[in-house]
């Protein structure tokens, strides 16, 4: 016979086990927020009590889960081996944040597993929950529902990406459709995109009785929620769902990679879930961006930079260095004259070789009065006008040697000379191609290149005499050119001049062109040898 004591025994035990039945058929959470959630995470975090499930980087998998077993199958009797699955229903919000501009991958699933680790399972398409080696088996006891951001699973299914489907043990969906929703009245779905970095809402509702599941999402800012499911699918779990279940969620990135956030989730079992207080929800931080180089390749960018630098200094000193030189070049024969000029301080001394400075011209140049910048000393300055022959050159070159030495009270003295700067003005001529131009036509004669300044009054003979030795002496060939004894004999009237067609066909203007090239490269440093000896007035008297 029983005692009192342990009647009450019998019957606590009995309670007890009512209490623990009936909390079993019924579980229900909430979390607005998960700062002090219990969550069992692997390669998840909580940021400011958001959930991240994965960052951005590549191929990396993040599962949280609620931490205790659920019983989805309700206490059936043994004469109905039949067993009745539970009724169930999940609110929550999630956001997915891609990288950059780029898409992102792959996505996240509401998972309710037999386990809350998976193991050998693959990042990419499979979400972290299944593998190429056990996808489609029926021994997974898997349901998920997917919110996938990247198409192509198996270069086969899910062919359209930013899609909601549902799953039995395997990726390839039993339904799914594109990301959208459904105002209240409209039969239009309003497209979303799930990889938009806003948050988005998300319910899970399956009905054990009817075998129904719906599926739902809507954005964040519509508070309520569409009565117009996106999935309503008839499907039967109990041969899915084993007795004990495990909630939560799984994501995962591949080649292409997003943030992944559950900000609030609320579950219920045979009841409808908890609402959750989307107004206290977390808000997503701000990441800092992830260098877009590794340290590595930062310092070999450096380094490269720093050699370029370098480079293009050491380029622009080298054409600096050489502009300085061509402009400054100094010539062979230059090395025998006076000192050099530079040409910016000849032309402030003429004042920029204004016409009101011009003393004369003639010969090959033209002669300008100045005054040096830097002792205010008059000089005289003159400028070569040939630019198409090196003859006004050489004779320059000769001018300048022979001056350079002649000291003499009524002479100038020759204080230097500077380069001019290639500055080509048209309409100059060489005054000596011009005169033989005109002796080679076929009318005229010396009188024509007679300067006017001259006047009638002058002697024929004279001007021809002087004209044709100017001419004599001009020739490019050294060897042509008369030496001063027999100048003297030409002026003294011992030897006559040749003719006037003959000193236009001795130095024609064909002969100048083509011997002055050759004159100029054969005779580098080569100088007129020529005695300077006095003369008489009586020797001028007797050219006469």
């Amino acid at each position: 016979m029983a005692t009192p004591i342990s009647l009450f025994v019998l019957l606590l035990l009995l309670c007890s086990s009512s209490i623990v039945a009936q909390s079993d058929q019924h579980v229900r959470f909430s979390y607005n927020g998960f700062n002090e959630s219990n969550l069992k995470r692997v390669g998840a975090t909580v940021l400011s009590g958001a959930l991240r499930l994965t960052d951005k980087t590549q191929k990396v998998i993040g599962h949280a889960f609620y931490p205790h077993p659920i019983r989805f199958h309700l206490n059936t009797s043994s004469s109905n081996p039949n067993k009745n699955i539970s009724s169930f229903s999940t609110h929550f919000v999630f956001q997915i944040v891609p990288s950059g501009s780029n898409p992102g991958g792959h996505g996240l699933a509401f998972t309710v597993s037999p386990a809350m680790e998976f193991p050998g399972a693959e990042a990419g398409h499979y979400l972290g929950i299944l593998s190429r080696a056990n996808d489609n088996k029926s021994s997974n006891h898997l349901f998920a529902v997917e919110f996938d951001t990247v198409s192509g699973f198996n270069d086969t299914f899910e062919g359209e990406k930013n899609h909601v489907g549902v799953n039995i043990n395997s990726m390839r969906s039993v339904d799914r459709q594109l990301a959208s929703y459904y105002v209240d009245g409209s039969d239009l779905p309003e497209v979303m995109k799930l990889e938009d970095g806003d948050p988005i809402q998300a319910w899970v509702d399956y009905d054990g009785s009817n075998r129904v599941l719906n599926v739902t999402i809507a954005p964040i800012l519509k508070l309520d929620k569409p009565t117009r499911p996106l999935i309503t699918k008839v499907i039967d779990l109990s041969p899915v769902l084993l007795d004990d279940m495990y909630v939560g969620f799984s994501a995962a990135t591949g080649e292409k990679s997003s943030a992944h956030y559950i900000l609030g989730w609320s579950f219920g079992l045979n009841g409808t879930a908890p609402p959750l207080n989307l107004l206290k929800l977390p808000v997503v931080p701000v990441e800092k961006k992830s260098p877009k180089f590794k340290p590595e390749i930062k310092a070999m960018i450096g380094a490269l930079s720093g050699m370029v630098v370098i480079l293009v200094a050491a380029l622009l000193i080298v054409m600096a260095y050489r502009r300085r030189l061509n402009f400054e070049s100094l010539e062979e024969w230059e090395l025998d004259c006076p000192h050099r000029f530079k040409y910016k301080d000849l032309h402030v001394a003429t004042k920029g070789f204004k016409e009101s400075e011009l003393l004369g011209t003639g010969g090959f140049g033209a002669v300008y009065k100045g005054a040096l910048p830097t002792t205010g000393e008059e000089i005289a300055v003159k400028k070569i006008m040939s630019n198409n022959s090196v003859q006004g050159m050489r004779e320059f070159a000769a001018e300048i040697e022979c001056l350079g030495r002649l000291r003499h009270k009524n002479l100038v003295n020759l204080q230097g000379w500077g380069p001019i700067v290639d500055d080509p003005e048209r309409g100059r001529v060489i005054l000596v191609n011009w005169v033989i131009e005109r002796l080679q036509a076929e009318t005229g004669g010396m009188v024509d290149v007679v300067d006017p300044n001259l006047g009638p009054g002058y002697v024929v003979e004279e001007m021809e005499l002087v004209l044709g030795l100017g001419l004599l002496c001009s020739n490019p060939k050294a060897e042509a050119r008369p030496s001063m004894r027999e100048i003297l004999r030409y002026l003294n009237g011992d030897d006559l001049l040749p003719g006037i067609d003959k000193l236009g066909s001795a130095i024609g203007a064909r002969q100048v062109q083509e011997t002055m090239a050759r004159f100029f490269i054969s005779s580098d440093g080569a100088t007129t040898s020529s005695s300077i000896g006095q003369m008489s007035s009586s020797s001028f008297e007797a050219g006469r």
